[in-house]
Parts: structure tokens; sequence; C-alpha cells
């Protein structure tokens, strides 16, 4: 049997359930174990990277890293002048 309720976190940090609050006004809910398997089966959770986009990621950072090792370094060197 499902039984999701409405929760509500008073100011003094305490949840309360609000047994007889509609789902559609709520800000928090409590789920049921089986309302909790039941969305997480039913949810697309297919997570696809596109390579190319990943490859002009990882080409960013890697030219942040060098160029910011090489300022330091110069930076470094100034210092010592």
């Amino acid at each position: 049997m499902a039984l999701s309720v409405c929760a509500q976190i008073t100011n003094d940090g305490v949840i309360t359930i609000l047994p007889s609050e509609p789902l559609t006004n709520c800000s928090f809910t409590v789920l049921s174990h089986s309302d909790y398997l039941l969305m997480m089966n039913n949810a697309n959770l297919y997570f696809d990277i596109d390579a190319a986009f990943y490859t002009q990621i990882i080409g960013y950072l890697l030219l942040s890293f060098l160029s910011g090792h090489i300022l330091g370094r110069i930076l470094k060197g100034l210092g010592r002048g």
C-alpha cells in the first residue's frame, strides 16, 4: 500500500506530517518505500555525455591549468628579481 503524505518543517527544525493536505499543495513530501521504488523504476535515468563536448571541456581545463601554471612560474620568477 502506497502512503505518501505532505510534510512541513517548522522553525525549530521539527518535521510535521500533514495527512489531510493534498499532495499538490506540498513543499515537501514523505514517500513510502513502494512509491520510491515505483518512481525509481519508472524514471528514465539514462545519462549520455557527448564525446565532442567532453573533449572540448577537457581541452579548456587543460589549457587553463597549463596557462595558470606558466603564469605562476613567471610571477614567481619576477618576484625573485
